[in-house]
This record gives structure tokens, sequence and C-alpha cells, in this order.
């Protein structure tokens, strides 16, 4: 009777994270003893813009629940997983029975005053085709999204006066626009559906956009993510305008350079980078991206 409850006994979930090497070739190999495991695949962020640089946004988002392994042909898959980034985000790609997803990059932001980055393209149709054979309903099993970095404030050539940059946006908020005063402050990365626009720098109407294919809610906590939108950077006065924050993608954007003349900050795993604060400041590396596995019965 012992030995049969402990053959009946199911395996407890499973959290698999693969980070290292980006952008390198490899493999890996579905375990053994699970009927499903929900995917977290996810691009690179863009870098933050230099000069008064809007913030980099986040890398795409691919979220899978309840993929049926017993349907894959070869349970042995190929990966890439994309590289940190000084400009556009890296793709990350990942191969399924002999077809290749590529789940893309942020885009960056803009320099001088520029505009925060856009999120890349979904490739919506052809995940979706490749992916509706391993889930039961690709309606309600497949979401996708990016969101957009924070813009950076208006620089007045006239009266040699610059203004605060906006934070990026998460996968739960929209960014916050800069004021007369002060940079738009950033917004928690939480559990949600993406697509959210950044903030505008004060001046401009020059924040970042995000797509999503659905409503459907990314769990990023059930895959460690978390975290928050870069900061907008405040006024630089006399030496050019406030940069923008980066989008927060599976970990928080990168700051805006804080004060004037200084980098921006890196984004973390799959989001953006902030954008450098007045002139002469450079922006900051997009994060590299992130393959996650939950295991369940």
């Amino acid at each position: 009777m012992s030995r049969r409850r402990f053959m009946n006994q199911q395996k407890e979930p499973l959290l698999v994270k693969l980070t290292s090497s980006p952008g390198a070739n490899l493999s890996y190999t579905f375990l053994n003893g699970y009927k499903y495991v929900d995917m977290l695949i996810v691009g690179g962020g863009g870098a933050g813009g230099s000069n008064s640089g809007g913030g980099g946004a986040s890398g795409t988002l691919l979220y899978v629940s309840n993929f049926i392994l017993a349907n894959l042909s070869n349970k042995t898959i190929g990966y890439n997983i994309a590289q940190s980034s000084s400009g556009n985000g890296n793709p990350t790609t990942i191969t399924i029975d002999g077809t290749t997803l590529t789940i893309t990059g942020g885009l960056a932001g803009g320099s001088n005053g520029g505009k925060g980055g856009n999120g890349g393209e979904l490739n919506t149709t052809t995940i979706v085709n490749l992916l509706t054979k391993y889930v039961s309903n690709q309606s309600t099993s497949i979401a996708i999204a990016n969101n957009g970095g924070g813009g950076a404030g208006y620089w007045n050539n006239s009266a040699n006066t610059g203004y605060p940059g906006a934070s990026g946006a998460s996968m739960s908020s929209s960014g916050n626009s800069g004021s007369s005063s002060s940079g738009g402050s950033y917004v928690t990365n939480n559990d949600g559906i993406g697509g959210y626009s950044g903030g505008s720098g004060y001046g401009n109407t020059n924040y970042g956009t995000g797509s999503r294919r659905n409503s459907i809610v990314i769990p990023i906590r059930l895959f460690g993510g978390s975290g928050y939108s870069g900061n907008g950077a405040g006024n630089a006065g006399s030496n050019g305008a406030g940069g923008g924050g980066g989008a927060a993608g599976y970990q928080s954007g990168g700051d805006a350079g804080a004060r004037p003349g200084n980098s921006g900050y890196s984004g973390g795993i799959g989001a953006g980078g902030g954008g450098g604060h007045g002139s002469k400041a450079s922006g900051s590396n997009g994060g590299q991206g992130i393959i996650c596995f939950y295991y369940h019965n």
C-alpha cells in the first residue's frame, strides 16, 4: 500500500530559470514527471538615450499557461537568451519541434530631448500558430505584451532652460509624466496585462508606447519577477533637460541620471535603460532576456 501511495504521489511544482550565457545557442530538455509547464519568455530591454535621452522600452514578454508537454515530438528545445544592449534590445529565441519563435527586444529611447522607446513587434501570428497545438485554448492560454519608456523633458533653447523627464511604464501601470518641478516617479511592476505607455517629459508629448495581444494577466511574480519602472529626472537647468526612465519588464527599468551630467542607470532583466540627464550625459544599457519554466500537474 505504501508503495502504491508513493507511485501515485504528484511532484511538487518547480520553477526553472534560464539566464546564463546570453547570446549563445543552447539547448534544454524538459523534465519528466510533469503534465504541464507554464512559460515566460522575455526579450531584452532597449537602452536609454543620451543627452537628455528618453528611457528604453521593455523587451516583449510571452506568457504561455498549461503548455502540454505530452504534445511535444521532441522534449529537447533550442534557445538563445537576449544579450544586454546599448541600442535597441536584442531578441530571445526558442526553437520547439524545429520551429523558432522570436520574442523581440524593446526599442531604445531617443536622444537630445528624446522620445521614450516603443515596444517591439509582438509577432502574434507566428507565435500563436506554433503554440496552438500545445495548449487547450490559445485565446486564454497565450499572452504577449511589452511596455514603453518615459520621455525626456523639453529643452527650451531661447530660455536656456530644461524641464523634467517622465517615468517608464510597468506590466501593471502607465508611467508618470514629468511636472514643471520634478521628474515622473516610478510605478510598481506587478502582475498585469502589460501594453502600457511611459509618461511624457514636461513640455513634450514623447512617451514610448507598449502593445499587448489581449487582456490576460501575465503573472510575473509566479516566475520571480518584480520591481519598478525607472524614475524620470528632474530639471537640468542650463545644462539640458531631465532624462526619461526605462520601462519595467521582468525586473526594474533603469532610472534616468539623477543630476545634470549623470548617465542613466541600466535596466534589469527584460527592462529598458534610463536616459542621460542633461547634455553630454549618456544613456544606459537595456537588460538581458530570460526564459522561465514553471512545471506543474
